[in-house]
């Protein structure tokens, strides 16, 4: 018995043939009533029918006369083809070529083939030919081999059938394949291995480890460590189920992450946004996307030049040419911009200067920084800059030759005004020389501090508004303005003190300043109305030509302060002047 696989693999190869013969005979007169008495084989049996023809009468199971009918052959066919093992398939009789010249033949009527009717036999020597028929009766329908093979005590036709190794059995093949007794047929040449003792069929698989038959995920099987989520296989990482189509285990993190199209990549790679590329993370960090690169040797993530172009550490992409170049030095430089050496150059008017140490004044003339001066531009033709104090220094200096002598002074430019570099030292009634209550200086302090005035004759010698005072001429006594000022140009009056004081060791209890600008403050302390003096090399006291009721303000730095000071005081106190360019 072939299984029903079997049969459904045959199902378009063969055609069933089952024949009868029917035999006539009789004048067409009268007579006995066996006008056309015939048999036919069926099933190994057989049986007997009459058909009438002329008006006659016929019987089931015996004979009648035909009347003088001429004998007509008749065989059933199937309305449709199908081989041996088609089921309750519906044929009909149809007449044979003999019989198509009379149309006076009663035709047969359809009948069931039966399941039990249509099983092969096995394959047989018969009359010296393999032969293979339904219900094994070589009056059946049959297949012929000329070409047959022996199988143990059996025959078989390698063309449908094949002899088992192990088991030396003949089986039918699956389509064209054989199979071992541990496989089977799913389907036409589908050959399977069994799973444990069980088949399935091709919506189902056989889950190694376990041998248990189990439907498939969509298309696919699955493991035990595998589980089935809707049509999609998952995997397991750490806690957490994964789509291994789309994601994966990153290993060392258990972390799932999205493939980078259809790679994996580590802790210390990254997919790239856009490229779907995987590489390793810049200095084991950083991502950089497909218009940036990591730079080798510093691990920096930088744009591509020119969009393109990956540049070292010694070299740079230069903006508006995107030309990746050398470094000047350590440093880049513009297009408008030159590399002398290692010193990048730019341009003033038609020459070029070192920004790092010179500056371009209006767009023709090119001077000197002055060292940690912060102002950066002068005109290079009226100052000059002296690296050792830090200032920025007029080149001709004051000259002032009143009261029959001539005395020179350096003058510095902070911000937009000008100011001594000293304090004034003009021999003027009511002026002092600190320590001296004479007029004369007998301490030897004025040719180091200057001269110290009371209000009044600060403001009033030369010019009676009592703007350029004791001054000399072009030049004035500064107002608390100005010396506000001069304070917001150094930075605040919190650190003007320490920015302003001279670096000297005049300024006792290490009160010294830094001196950036080149003013050079210096404690030279005051004086009273009395005739007293008071605090030379701890402190310092300038007045200003601005009143505040019946006093004046000045303007004081002290040896334990950074800051500058302002006070209104009385004006008959002895004090220092600056004076500063109108």
């Amino acid at each position: 018995m072939i299984t029903q696989y079997h049969k459904l693999a045959l199902t378009a190869s063969l055609v069933l043939a089952m024949s009868f013969t029917l035999s006539c005979s009789g004048d067409g007169g009268g007579g006995d009533n066996n006008p056309g008495g015939g048999t036919y084989s069926d099933n190994g049996g057989s049986s007997s029918s009459g058909v009438s023809g002329g008006g006659g009468s016929s019987s089931s199971g015996g004979s009648s006369s035909s009347g003088g009918i001429a004998c007509a052959e008749w065989e059933w066919k199937l309305t449709t083809p199908a081989t041996c093992e088609t089921s309750q398939t519906t044929g009909r009789a149809k007449e044979t070529e003999t019989c198509k010249a009379n149309p006076s033949i009663t035709r047969g009527e359809p009948r069931e083939i039966l399941d039990s009717e249509l099983e092969w036999g096995k394959w047989k020597l018969i009359g010296g030919v393999g032969k293979r028929c339904c219900q094994d009766d070589p009056n059946n329908i049959c297949e012929t081999s000329n070409e047959l093979l022996a199988c143990g005590t059996e025959l078989y036709a390698p063309a449908y059938q094949f002899c088992q190794a192990g088991t030396n059995e003949v089986k039918e093949r699956c389509g064209t394949l054989p199979y071992t007794s541990t496989q089977f047929c799913q389907s036409p040449n589908v050959v399977e291995e069994l799973c444990g003792t069980e088949e399935y069929t091709a919506a189902e698989f056989c889950q190694a480890g376990t041998n248990a038959v189990l439907a498939l995920c969509g298309t696919e099987t699955y493991t035990v460590e595998q589980s089935c989520q809707g049509t999609v296989v998952m995997d397991k990482c750490g806690s957490e189920w994964y789509n291994s189509k789309t994601q994966f285990c990153q290993a060392g993190t258990n972390a799932v992450l999205a493939l980078c199209g259809t790679e994996e990549y580590t802790a210390a790679e990254f997919c790239q946004v856009g490229t779907n590329e995987v590489l390793p993370l810049c200095g084991g960090a950083n991502t950089f996307t497909s218009t940036e690169f990591c730079q080798a040797g510093t691990n920096a993530v930088l744009p591509l030049c020119g969009g393109t172009n990956t540049f070292t550490s010694t070299q740079f992409c230069q903006a508006g040419t995107n030309a990746v170049l050398a470094l000047c030095g350590t440093e880049t430089y513009t297009v408008e911009q030159s590399c002398q050496g290692t010193v990048v150059m730019d341009k003033c008017g038609s020459e070029w200067y070192n920004s790092k140490t010179q500056f371009c004044y209006n767009s023709s003339k090119v001077g000197n920084l002055c060292g940690n001066n912060p102002q950066k531009l002068y005109d290079p033709d009226l100052y000059e800059c002296k690296q050792n104090s830090n200032g920025i220094y007029l080149k001709v200096g004051i000259t002032d030759s009143r009261g029959g002598t001539t005395k020179t002074y350096n003058a510095v430019l902070i911000g937009n005004l000008v100011w001594m570099a000293e304090n004034l030292n003009y021999n003027v009634s009511g002026s002092r020389c600190y320590g001296d209550n004479t007029g004369n200086d007998n301490q030897n302090r004025c040719g180091t501090y200057g001269r110290l005035y009371n209000w009044a004759t600060a403001m009033s010698t030369a010019n009676p508004n009592g703007v350029q005072g004791v001054c000399p001429s072009g030049w004035h006594v500064p107002s608390s303005a100005e010396w506000t000022a001069l304070t917001t140009a150094v930075g605040g009056s919190s650190t003007a003190g320490i920015r302003l004081k001279s670096n000297s060791s005049l300024w006792n209890n290490n009160g010294r300043g830094e001196d950036h600008f080149g003013f050079s403050a210096l404690p030279g302390g005051n004086g009273s109305a009395g005739g007293g003096f008071d605090r030379v090399g701890y402190y310092g006291y300038w007045w200003s030509s601005t009143e505040s009721g019946d006093g004046a303000y000045d303007f004081s730095m002290e040896f334990n302060s950074t800051g500058m000071l302002m006070k209104n005081d009385d004006k008959v106190g002895l004090f220092s002047v600056r004076c500063v360019q109108n």
